[in-house]
């Protein structure tokens, strides 16, 4: 007597569907994991360059409590641009400088800027804000990038080229407020480069001594 559902389904053929149920599982299962370990990079870096570097660093390292050596920390960044970033972060703990600064772009400076913020790495911080302002001639947009980064690496930019790129777009504020094109890219820009327009405006218009 076989067996059967409550629909009139065999037992057998239930059977094979959570059979096939099961191996589909199993092969997303795998697939997961696969996606998951490439989306892991392993470095073996040494403690000492970390410790003096970062105090978020060391402060992850100085909690380690497994037993097994060498330690190992876990660092999650949001992307790939993240994780390039943090690969420049750790070449300028260990060489003092930024890698390739030849081939370097904005964006990626930047980004290297705002994780070694993130990890309070003062070395490489310092390097990639350097780096930064020595660039002239900036595009509108990569000189609004500049201003409207995060707080702890605009502090340790002096953004003169940056609010140069911007004065040549828009010119005199008083002009510029009277112009519909000006001042819509005058809305566009962020608190901090408005107000250092305002200062540079002010200093101008100030009399001087003869």
């Amino acid at each position: 007597m076989r067996s059967s559902t409550p629909d009139g389904e065999s037992a057998g053929r239930k059977r094979k569907r959570d059979d096939d149920g099961d191996a589909a599982q199993a092969t997303d299962s795998h697939e997961h994991n696969a996606e998951v370990r490439e989306a892991i990079k392993e470095l073996q870096l040494h403690a000492a360059v970390l410790i003096t570097h970062s105090s978020v660093l060391h402060s992850k390292l100085s909690r380690w409590t497994g037993p097994e050596r060498p330690a190992r920390i876990q660092i999650e960044l949001e992307n790939d641009a993240e994780v390039d970033a943090f690969e420049d972060v750790v070449w300028a703990m260990y060489h003092g400088k930024l890698p390739a600064e030849e081939q370097l772009t904005i964006q990626r400076a930047l980004t290297t800027a705002q994780v070694a913020d993130t990890y309070a790495a003062e070395t490489p911080l310092c390097l990639a804000a350097k780096w930064l302002d020595a660039q002239a001639d900036l595009p509108w947009d990569e000189a609004l990038r500049l201003f409207d980064a995060p707080c702890g690496v605009r502090e340790r930019l002096h953004l003169r080229n940056a609010l140069s790129s911007i004065m040549k777009r828009v010119g005199d504020l008083e002009l510029a407020t009277n112009d519909e094109l000006l001042r819509q890219q005058l809305t566009l820009l962020p608190e901090a480069a408005l107000g250092h327009c305002s200062v540079m405006t002010d200093s101008l218009l100030e009399p001087r001594a003869l």
